[in-house]
């Protein structure tokens, strides 16, 4: 029953990879252009750093309702299992 939020868990990977990478590789071509360069090694550190971060935080935005979704999911079970370990039922 804890397991409930596993299956939105393991769809939330795949959306959240190809959105990380996909976004940072659509940066890292803007880079080069921006830069008037042909490989990565010319392109600044601190603006590869800043590409990486940006499409990291963007791939969380968009994911981020499967999170919640999770969340919900686990919560009840969670619940119920720190009240039967308690001994108490949750009418009060």
């Amino acid at each position: 029953a804890f397991y409930r939020g596993l299956s939105p868990t393991l769809l939330g990977v795949l959306p959240y990879g190809a959105l990380s990478f996909g976004s940072f590789e659509v940066l890292k071509g803007q880079l080069l252009r921006h830069h008037g360069v042909s490989t990565m090694r010319e392109v600044p550190s601190e603006h590869l750093l800043a590409a990486g971060g940006l499409s990291g935080a963007f791939a969380q935005i968009m994911v981020y309702p499967l999170h919640i979704v999770r969340r919900r999911m686990q919560a009840p079970a969670l619940t119920e299992q720190i009240f039967s370990a308690l001994g108490s039922d949750r009418s009060g």
